[in-house]
Protein backbone atom coordinates (compact mmCIF):
# COMPACT_ATOMS: atom_id res chain seq x y z
CA UNK A 1 0.00 0.00 0.00
CA UNK A 2 1.27 3.25 -0.61
CA UNK A 3 -0.59 7.37 -0.70
CA UNK A 4 -0.17 9.59 -3.07
CA UNK A 5 -0.58 12.98 -2.37
CA UNK A 6 -2.11 15.43 -5.31
CA UNK A 7 0.63 18.26 -4.75
CA UNK A 8 3.87 15.34 -5.40
CA UNK A 9 5.52 15.81 -7.95
CA UNK A 10 6.83 12.71 -10.15
CA UNK A 11 10.27 13.35 -11.82
CA UNK A 12 10.98 11.55 -14.86
CA UNK A 13 14.27 11.90 -16.44
CA UNK A 14 12.64 11.64 -20.00
CA UNK A 15 9.67 13.93 -19.59
CA UNK A 16 11.25 16.45 -16.31
CA UNK A 17 8.54 17.33 -13.31
CA UNK A 18 4.73 16.66 -13.63
CA UNK A 19 2.40 17.23 -11.09
CA UNK A 20 0.42 14.34 -10.50
CA UNK A 21 -3.31 13.94 -11.58
CA UNK A 22 -5.38 11.05 -10.56
CA UNK A 23 -8.95 10.51 -9.62
CA UNK A 24 -10.74 7.69 -7.15
CA UNK A 25 -13.21 5.61 -7.70
CA UNK A 26 -15.16 3.09 -5.01
CA UNK A 27 -15.88 2.94 -1.77
CA UNK A 28 -14.88 4.74 1.68
CA UNK A 29 -14.55 1.48 3.00
CA UNK A 30 -11.16 1.06 1.57
CA UNK A 31 -12.12 -0.36 -1.82
CA UNK A 32 -10.77 2.59 -3.60
CA UNK A 33 -8.82 2.19 -7.13
CA UNK A 34 -6.79 5.03 -8.38
CA UNK A 35 -6.58 6.08 -11.79
CA UNK A 36 -3.37 8.11 -12.63
CA UNK A 37 -3.64 10.45 -15.52
CA UNK A 38 -0.74 10.62 -18.11
CA UNK A 39 -0.13 14.13 -19.57
CA UNK A 40 -0.82 14.97 -23.18
CA UNK A 41 2.01 14.44 -25.49
CA UNK A 42 3.90 17.70 -26.67
CA UNK A 43 3.61 16.16 -30.26
CA UNK A 44 0.80 14.15 -31.55
CA UNK A 45 0.82 12.35 -34.45
CA UNK A 46 -2.33 10.22 -36.17
CA UNK A 47 -2.22 8.17 -39.63
CA UNK A 48 -0.62 11.31 -41.02
CA UNK A 49 0.48 11.00 -45.11
CA UNK A 50 2.02 12.73 -47.12
CA UNK A 51 2.88 13.03 -50.85
CA UNK A 52 4.62 15.01 -53.38
CA UNK A 53 4.05 15.74 -57.21
CA UNK A 54 6.59 15.08 -59.70
CA UNK A 55 5.01 15.84 -63.12
CA UNK A 56 2.33 13.85 -63.57
CA UNK A 57 3.47 11.50 -61.12
CA UNK A 58 2.68 10.96 -57.20
CA UNK A 59 5.67 10.38 -55.22
CA UNK A 60 4.07 9.13 -51.38
CA UNK A 61 6.76 10.45 -49.02
CA UNK A 62 4.66 9.44 -45.77
CA UNK A 63 1.86 6.96 -45.33
CA UNK A 64 0.07 6.39 -42.05
CA UNK A 65 2.49 7.77 -39.67
CA UNK A 66 1.57 7.45 -35.84
CA UNK A 67 3.61 8.89 -33.41
CA UNK A 68 3.49 10.49 -29.75
CA UNK A 69 6.65 12.48 -28.43
CA UNK A 70 6.42 13.38 -24.76
CA UNK A 71 7.92 16.66 -23.34
CA UNK A 72 11.69 16.76 -22.62
CA UNK A 73 11.34 13.12 -24.57
CA UNK A 74 14.65 12.98 -26.83
CA UNK A 75 13.41 11.53 -30.37
CA UNK A 76 15.69 10.40 -32.85
CA UNK A 77 14.97 10.36 -36.71
CA UNK A 78 16.57 7.61 -39.07
CA UNK A 79 16.61 6.75 -42.35
CA UNK A 80 18.52 6.90 -45.65
CA UNK A 81 18.16 10.11 -47.93
CA UNK A 82 15.16 10.75 -49.41
CA UNK A 83 13.13 8.63 -46.35
CA UNK A 84 10.63 11.29 -45.49
CA UNK A 85 12.71 12.73 -42.56
CA UNK A 86 12.73 16.50 -43.67
CA UNK A 87 9.21 16.34 -44.42
CA UNK A 88 8.11 14.88 -40.86
CA UNK A 89 10.16 17.84 -39.85
CA UNK A 90 8.23 20.33 -42.08
CA UNK A 91 5.10 19.04 -40.75
CA UNK A 92 5.30 19.60 -37.34
CA UNK A 93 7.16 22.49 -37.61
CA UNK A 94 4.40 24.25 -39.51
CA UNK A 95 6.17 24.94 -42.81
CA UNK A 96 4.18 22.09 -44.74
CA UNK A 97 1.03 20.45 -44.38
CA UNK A 98 -0.29 16.98 -44.27
CA UNK A 99 -2.77 15.83 -47.34
CA UNK A 100 -4.49 13.21 -44.45
CA UNK A 101 -3.98 12.92 -41.09
CA UNK A 102 -3.99 15.02 -37.56
CA UNK A 103 -0.87 16.64 -35.87
CA UNK A 104 -1.17 18.37 -32.80
CA UNK A 105 1.98 20.27 -30.99
CA UNK A 106 1.13 21.26 -27.81
CA UNK A 107 -2.32 20.43 -28.26
CA UNK A 108 -3.04 22.61 -31.23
Amino acid sequence: MFLVDPNDIIVNPATGPQAITFSLTGQANGDLTATMDAPAPLIEIRQLSKSYRRGDQTVPVLSNITLDVAAGEFTALMGPSGSGKSTLLNLIAGIDKPDRGELRVGGI
